[in-house]
């Protein structure tokens, strides 16, 4: 497990807390009622053995993203009527459990696996020939590896060696369901969290979009 580093913690939880604006291709937010489900047991887990440890996002907000934007500080302008969802180049496809780890930053990513076609460059340029007509100076990339953020340390949890070995312990036996994945959403987010978003579009993985 990577030490949590405190200035990196630090870091993340005032991203946390202030504005953050951007736009990512997800699966998720929300997530079927099963993951959140088994999502609010964890949390629940959790909190009544080690209170005030985990910074926690609201259920409706866990997503993986599937392409990445960079964020801002700065509101991001976007076209006033969004164009149609393009066509995308695959059907549904299944997210699978991969394990939680907590990382140097001190979040928690519950890592999911996808087929390698996802994760393509190629996709990732399809979707910026969408994105020159919805705000023509923003770019979307693939990501190698996909997580949902369950989580993310507090400062005072990092002062507990012994708490740090059992929330690793804790999160590695965590699991959430394997679902089938049958559409993905642009979001326009204001926080990293996802708690303040606005959905621009919505790919229906059947070669629809709303």
């Amino acid at each position: 497990m990577p030490i949590p580093c405190r200035d990196r913690v630090d870091a993340r939880l005032a991203k946390i807390s202030g504005p953050r604006h951007g736009i990512s291709l997800v699966a998720g937010n929300p997530f079927p009622e099963t993951v959140r489900k088994a999502f609010k047991a964890l949390r629940v887990s959790v909190d009544s053995a080690y209170p005030n440890a985990v910074v926690w996002p609201e259920d409706r907000s866990l997503h993986a993203t599937i392409l990445r934007g960079k964020s801002s500080r700065r509101p991001i302008h976007i076209a006033a009527s969004p164009p149609d969802c393009p066509k995308l180049p695959f059907g549904p496809f299944p997210l699978v459990w991969n394990g939680a780890r907590l990382g140097a930053d001190g979040a928690i990513r519950g890592y999911v696996r996808c087929p390698s076609h996802i994760a393509r460059d190629s996709f990732a340029a399809e979707m910026n020939h969408y994105m020159v007509r919805l705000q023509p100076d923003y770019h979307l990339r693939a990501q190698d590896h996909h997580w949902i953020t369950l989580g993310s340390l507090t400062s005072t949890a990092l002062d507990d060696r012994a708490l740090l070995g059992d929330l690793e312990e804790l999160f590695g036996r965590a699991s959430l369901p394997n679902i089938l994945i049958d559409s993905l959403s642009l979001v326009l987010y204001h926080d990293i969290t996802f708690n303040d978003t606005h959905t621009l579009k919505e790919c229906l993985l059947n070669g629809l979009g709303t």
